[in-house]
């Protein structure tokens, strides 16, 4: 179980608005009016809190899952496309790529979400296994700009913000896939913005710390001791507890703004501090 991979904000249905409130965190700007966005792995956890963040700054979105569903209140269908995809298959990101623009007619936003984990050594992970996480981790991302960089260059700038984690900086125990391809996703951003650059498109990834998902919550379950692996999860933090969806997600609409618009090949660490740890 890697750092990283699930209240939201609430979308906003009146596009007439300057700005959305929630009742947390105060005002929210509409940074993403007239964009449109497009999120892979958008059903549930840091997916789903992005497409949330983005809809309440006004972004029409095309989420990307393997179900095809949005959970129950995730937006207004005039503004939310959910389609069914397998990131690891560049025809059916190809098709849903398609389907999106020509619901909302450009795209303007990327968010590469989609990931799975694996708790193995890298003498316990066989072939399949390694090769089913590095697709959908890293070679999902080769799909996905396959397709979206034509319509990102007909817009005429773009961002892609690639969802790495902490996991490419440090170890940890029988991580060892998931830490190699976040390694993979950092090293992937980087070279991408310097490919893009030219063409207005900035690529940046997020890499955030141990997140309140439904994954952290069925691992930390499963435990022996539950309280004390949650304990000594938190406490990698010194911040001193772990990090929530939103606050992926607003680093995510920050980059895909144009309030970040000289920020290119960065990785933004959204970690509570755990990478300052000595």
């Amino acid at each position: 179980m890697g750092p990283g991979h699930d209240g939201l904000v609430e979308p906003v249905a009146n596009t007439e608005t300057s700005v959305a409130e929630d009742p947390d965190t105060g005002f929210i700007c509409r940074r993403l009016d007239g964009k449109v966005a497009l999120v892979t792995g958008s059903s549930r956890g840091i997916g789903k809190a992005i497409v949330e963040r983005f809809l309440a700054e006004g972004a029409r979105v095309v989420g990307l899952s393997r179900a095809g569903e949005a959970e129950a209140g995730a937006g207004p269908a005039e503004f939310l496309l959910a389609l069914a995809a397998d990131v690891r298959s560049s025809a059916s990101v190809g098709a849903a790529v398609e389907a999106g623009v020509a619901r909302f007619g450009r795209l303007d936003v990327v968010v590469n979400n989609a990931a799975v984990g694996l708790l193995r050594t890298a003498a316990d992970t066989d072939d399949e296994q390694y090769d089913d996480l590095f697709d959908t981790n890293v070679r999902s991302i080769f799909h996905v700009a396959r397709h979206v960089i034509p319509h990102l260059r007909a817009a005429g700038s773009g961002s892609i913000v690639n969802i790495g984690s902490v996991a490419a900086h440090v170890g940890f125990g029988t991580d060892a896939a998931y830490c190699a391809s976040k390694g993979a996703v950092l090293a992937l951003s980087k070279q991408m913005a310097n490919d893009f650059a030219a063409d207005g498109i900035r690529v940046n990834c997020v890499e955030p710390g141990f997140v309140v998902t439904d994954q952290l919550t069925e691992y930390i379950g499963g435990q022996s001791d539950p309280d004390t692996a949650r304990a000594a999860i938190t406490a990698l933090h010194p911040i001193g507890r772990i990090g929530r969806p939103e606050e992926i997600a607003a680093a995510v609409a920050f980059l895909a703004s144009e309030d970040a618009s000289f920020v290119t090949g960065v990785a933004l660490t959204v970690d509570g501090g755990l990478l300052s740890r000595p």
